[in-house]
């Protein structure tokens, strides 16, 4: 390696023996002898080709030594373990920050056509003047829709807020606040006043500027600075002259009506000579919300927003509305789920983001955009680093794909699912629609489309480090594929004892343990099993059994379903460094490992070797100094995640020895008194994990059953095998889909 080069990351995977583990250094002093043999090169390589290889032990000088036990090939080598490079996804070829251009070109006269009715209502209001609006900063819209959201049973709530009137078609006034900061709002329709309804005599506008003034609704003309928060007394008056700098409704829109006719017009009391390019923004002080059952007005309220809009065609702040948009519809009802969705600029004025549009956007976002979570939460919703509210506001941002489901291919649904995140309804539904795809129904069920599809999905989570739209896709996962599995004998009952979970209805006739996940079923619904800070294998509910009745079940009757059909997920491992991420894509292979059986094969060998090095331990601390020396150039070379170094202490006296038999006699129940496509086998894995202090050896075992590489610490094979274990309990049920 030449100066200044830097060696590139490497995973190391655990060795293809438990024996090359436990035996480290006596492999390694063997393969130095071997090449100091002296003998010719093609001689040497038919010697060795043609000849046994032993295990040596540091007694070797012994003959009465038991470590001389032919190897096979795979033990032969401990440098032929495999290498491979971490290297991230290529990226796509759009980021957040550029431009959807459809959007930008969108003209109104060419595209009225595309328009809904209800597009068609905001933009004649629009250009009558009769709909406000309001920009929302990113971090007070919990807060706007907690003082607009009704409590069960109470009455639609009320508040006054600031908002604006803008110049027929959006041009010319900005509205208020820094677009990077106020990048969305959303629009009110003010009360209609018809002169029909009054007679000839009277003129409405008059009508409903007696109304703004008696219901106490102010206004005030462009470029005037109101801050009503910091000029309303504590008896609600208006103070430091906002109230005689007021003017009429009809005043704000013929002002407005200026601004786009004229070149000359007044801005904040001050005649503009050739006008201005942006003119600051008027303000209103309104009542929103109110008893939706009663008739809009200023003094009972103008009810909820009619549309939401973005200021920024950037792909950033189309996303930051599309969650905009499911945020209102999971607090305030899902009438706000087709809620019109607007463009508005100063220069560019108003643009429909037509459900066309829409579906073009979603296209992109499948194929072509680098996925990313919302930035403002992203570093409060991590794993071991969460927060409530921020979780709650990630569920409630979740976008509802049944609406475009038609337009899309399974894969690119998942890919927004993934990067961006989808609700549990819609995830389900479209894995239970890709399963089902091309089948009759007499024939088996396309599972290898529904793996495809989830990797899909897994593949855009890595690329926005998403832990929890991972994690939601592989319980989904289990959940929809273990249903359509063959089932198994029952184990309903062993000598009067039931050890399968209580179960309730879920999403689309599949039940779900409510064990599974720490949250509740609504009815109809699954709560999202997103919303959880992490998976606990304690909560899983199993009677416990003597280990009679274990070793019964064990024997002769396996779970009703197996685990789900195991996913390939070792390139996404390759690709992350992520701790949540590496905890879901290990549980994927931790129900790999159980479905295709090599655990069991792995800790039937680890057991083996284990109790073989303690028969050698207890004979000489010179195997024990030994074997400590293999393992502390082993932590150096191998990078393994060790929580700490070697010991030498624990192995001149009898610790080491009695913490690797306590484990090894553990692992000898779980096969004995276990069954491993059960959840019984991750419990006991749980349980090992959990009583372990600071183990070295020991972890690299852990990894080696488990089918895990040196990344791997205690916490990350405890978020693993703690997720499985939810996996492998939602399909204890019996109910098919």
């Amino acid at each position: 390696m030449g100066g200044g080069e830097i060696e590139e990351p490497t995973v190391i995977y655990r060795d293809t023996s438990a024996r090359n583990i436990v035996f480290r250094d006596q492999l390694r002093r063997q393969q130095k002898k071997l090449k100091e043999t002296d003998c010719d090169g093609d001689d040497c390589d038919d010697m060795s080709r043609s000849s046994p290889t032993f295990s040596v032990s540091p007694m070797d000088s012994n003959p009465t030594s038991p470590l001389l036990i032919p190897m096979s090939s795979a033990e032969r080598s401990p440098s032929s373990r495999d290498k491979v490079t971490i290297s991230t996804l290529p990226m796509l070829d759009l980021n957040h920050n550029d431009q959807f251009q459809p959007l930008l070109d969108f003209d109104m006269e060419r595209d009225a056509g595309s328009l809904t009715e209800e597009e068609r209502a905001v933009v004649r209001l629009f250009n009558e003047q009769k709909a406000v609006v309001k920009t929302i900063k990113r971090a007070d819209v919990g807060d706007f829709l907690g003082r607009l959201k009704s409590e069960a049973g109470l009455e639609p709530k009320s508040f006054r807020t600031s908002v604006s009137l803008l110049p027929p078609g959006c041009k010319k006034m900005k509205c208020f606040g820094s677009v990077n900061q106020y990048s969305t709002g959303v629009v009110f329709a003010l009360p209609e006043y018809c002169d029909d309804a009054y007679g000839k005599d009277v003129d409405a506008t008059s009508v409903e500027d007696d109304d703004v003034v008696s219901s106490r609704t102010w206004c005030w003309p462009s470029g005037y600075a109101a801050k009503t928060e910091f000029n309303i007394d504590d008896y609600g008056n208006l103070i430091n002259g906002r109230f005689e700098a007021q003017v009429k409704l009809s005043k704000l829109r013929a002002l407005n009506e200026s601004y786009v006719n004229e070149t000359d017009y007044v801005v904040g009391g001050r005649l503009i000579k050739g006008g201005l390019s942006e003119v600051p923004y008027n303000e209103m002080y309104v009542r929103v919300g109110g008893d939706t059952r009663a008739k809009s007005s200023y003094k009972t309220g103008i009810h909820l927003p009619i549309a939401m809009f973005c200021r920024s065609v950037s792909y950033k702040e189309i996303v930051a509305l599309l969650r905009s948009r499911a945020r209102f519809c999971s607090n305030l009802g899902e009438q706000l789920e087709n809620i019109p969705l607007f463009f508005i600029n100063p220069e560019k004025g108003l643009k429909v983001f037509t459900t066309e549009l829409q579906e073009k956007f979603y296209k992109v976002m499948a194929n072509e955009l680098n996925p990313f979570q919302n930035l403002q939460i992203k570093h409060k919703t991590m794993m071991g680093s969460t927060s409530k509210i921020h979780l709650d506001q990630k569920h409630d941002e979740l976008l509802e794909l049944s609406k475009i489901r038609s337009k899309l291919t399974y894969e690119e649904c998942a890919s927004i699912a993934g990067g961006f995140g989808a609700t549990d309804d819609s995830v389900a539904k479209l894995f239970m629609d890709a399963l089902h795809d091309n089948t009759n129904s007499d024939s088996t069920c396309n599972i290898s489309r529904l793996q495809n599809v989830v990797n899909e999905g897994l593949v855009a989570a890595v690329r926005s480090s998403d832990f929890h739209t991972s994690r939601q896709l592989l319980i989904l996962y289990s959940l929809v594929a273990s249903r359509n599995l063959p089932t198994r004998e029952a184990e309903d009952d062993c000598e009067g004892h039931n050890v399968v979970s209580k179960t309730v209805d879920g999403i689309n006739g599949i039940k779900i343990s409510e064990s599974a996940t720490s949250s509740p079923i609504d009815g109809n619904h699954l709560t999202s099993p997103l919303i959880v800070e992490r998976d606990t294998i304690a909560n899983v509910s199993t009677v416990e059994l003597s280990s009679e009745e274990e070793k019964y079940l064990a024997q002769s009757s396996p779970l009703r379903r197996p685990p789900p059909p195991p996913l390939d997920t070792d390139r996404l491992r390759y690709a992350t460094n992520s701790d949540g991420l590496l905890a879901v894509l290990g549980a994927a292979e931790v129900l790999k490992c159980l479905q295709d059986g090599s655990a069991k094969k792995r800790v039937e060998e680890t057991v083996e070797s284990i109790e073989e090095w303690i028969s050698n331990g207890e004979q000489s601390i010179s195997f024990r100094l030994t074997s400590w020396y293999g393992q502390r150039v082993a932590q150096g070379d191998l990078k393994i995640a060790s929580e700490e170094m070697t010991s030498i202490g624990a192995f001149i006296g009898t610790k080491a020895i009695s913490n690797r038999k306590a484990f090894s006699e553990r692992l000898a129940k779980a096969i004995d008194a276990t069954n491993f496509n059960s959840i019984r086998f991750l419990k006991a894995i749980h349980s090992i994990i959990t009583s372990m202090h600071s183990p070295c050896l020991r972890l690299e075992l852990l990894q080696y059953i488990l089918g895990l590489d040196n990344r791997y610490s205690v916490a990350h094979i405890e978020r693993s095998v703690e997720l499985a274990a939810t996996c492998i309990n939602i399909s204890l049920d019996d109910n098919e889909v």
